[in-house]
């Protein structure tokens, strides 16, 4: 619960760029915390090993499939970057 906690208030509170947001955390979706990361407008990429698993609700959101190569990382990062537009983290 504790990691829940933070991962919460980094969420909600904490100034990013963008995220990697794993589907499934500690036995829990990270629905909640997506929701929050779309009302901040900040990018995000969803890492999951699952085949079908958030549904039409975050259709624009990118995917990356695990197990994943290091390449594919690092495109996903700086697609999230470019995306971020230069906002800095100051979201």
């Amino acid at each position: 619960m504790r990691s829940w906690c933070m991962i919460w208030r980094v969420a909600t509170n904490d100034p990013m760029d963008a995220a990697l947001l794993d589907w499934w955390l500690d036995g829990v979706t990270s629905d909640r915390v997506a929701d929050i990361l779309v009302e901040r407008r900040i990018p995000f990429t969803f890492l999951t090993g699952y085949a079908q698993f958030a549904g039409e609700r975050y259709r624009e959101i990118p995917i990356l499939k695990k197990p994943f190569m290091m390449e594919a990382l690092d495109r996903a990062v700086s697609t999230m970057l470019a995306n971020a537009g230069g906002r800095g983290s100051t979201n």
